[in-house]
């Protein structure tokens, strides 16, 4: 953390720290929160998993790919950076508009998502630009539902938070260790 500290100092530029695939658990905000920084990716589980990607390395060991589903949550990772402040990315796992609306409702600052673009990339009979024409049309009809003019509003909307995501959300209030 002193050294994330220290790049802060010396750059004098935002500087965001960035989780890999595992999300961040409410300590690791906490020990960043110290260092001064403001924003986070939380680039919950869900997403790219390095663990999975380190497995299938040639000379990986052979429990690795046992851990490629660990980690936090995107959506209770993204709540816990909310609650301490930080303008919060909210990556990791994001395939659909739902799940753009759902994180800018958790009051995320911006959103991520690789993975649908690059299947229409890759896939000739998609068109990324498409893509990305019904995402926007879609945050439109998701705004409108929810009563928001903007997608920056959606923060402020009244939401019910169902269980899993309670439960993960609740352990940054003291429910375990």
């Amino acid at each position: 953390m002193d050294a994330i500290a220290r790049y802060r100092d010396e750059l004098g530029l935002p500087l965001i720290v960035k989780e890999t695939g595992a999300g961040m658990s409410p300590q690791a905000l906490d020990a960043i929160r110290s260092t001064g920084v403001e924003w986070v990716d939380v680039s919950g589980r869900g997403g790219t998993s390095w663990t999975r990607v380190e497995a299938a390395r040639p000379d990986a060991p052979p429990f690795g790919g046992m851990f490629g589903d660990w980690g936090i949550p995107t959506a209770a990772a993204t709540a816990w950076a909310v609650r301490r402040g930080f303008r919060t990315i909210s990556s990791g796992g994001i395939r659909t508009v739902l799940d753009v609306l759902r994180a800018l409702a958790l009051g995320a600052t911006l959103v991520g998502a690789a993975r649908p673009v690059l299947i229409a990339l890759e896939d000739d009979e998609l068109d990324a630009d498409a893509v990305l024409a019904d995402w926007i049309e879609g945050l439109r009809r998701g705004c409108l539902l929810a009563g928001a003019r903007r997608p920056a509003e959606l923060r402020r909307v009244p939401r019910l938070i169902g269980s899993p995501l309670r439960d993960w959300i609740s352990l940054d209030e003291g429910g375990v260790g």
